[in-house]
C-alpha cells in the first residue's frame, strides 16, 4: 500500500498535461488551420509540462520528485519535437503565420 503512494502522486502530477492525438504521420495531410491548431495545442502541452517540472519539488517523496520531473521533461521534449515538425509542414505549405 505504501509503495503505491508514489505512483499515485506521479499519475496525478502529470495527468493535467494534454497530449495531441494526431499522429505525426498525419501532419502532411493537415491544412494550414489544422497545423495552427496543433501548434497551439503543443504550446499548451509545453506550458503545462514546464509547470509540472517546476512543481515537482512539492512532492515530498524523492522518488516521486524524480519521476514527475522526468515525465514532465518527456512530455515537453515530445511536444517541442512535434511543434518543430508542424512548423516545417506549415512552411512547406506556405501557410500564413496563424496564431492559435
Amino acid at each position: 500500500m505504501l509503495l503505491s503512494f508514489p505512483l499515485v502522486l506521479l499519475g496525478t502530477g502529470c495527468s493535467n498535461i494534454p497530449k495531441s492525438g494526431t499522429p505525426e504521420s498525419q501532419f502532411s495531410s493537415l491544412d494550414c488551420r489544422a497545423i495552427a491548431d496543433q501548434l497551439a495545442q503543443e504550446q499548451v502541452t509545453q506550458e503545462r509540462a514546464a509547470q509540472a517540472k517546476s512543481n515537482s519539488w512539492k512532492v515530498v517523496i524523492p522518488f516521486a520528485i524524480a519521476a514527475r520531473y522526468i515525465d514532465a521533461s518527456s512530455h515537453m521534449n515530445e511536444s517541442e519535437r512535434r511543434a518543430t515538425l508542424l512548423a516545417q509542414e506549415r512552411q512547406s505549405k506556405s501557410c500564413n503565420q496563424v496564431s492559435g
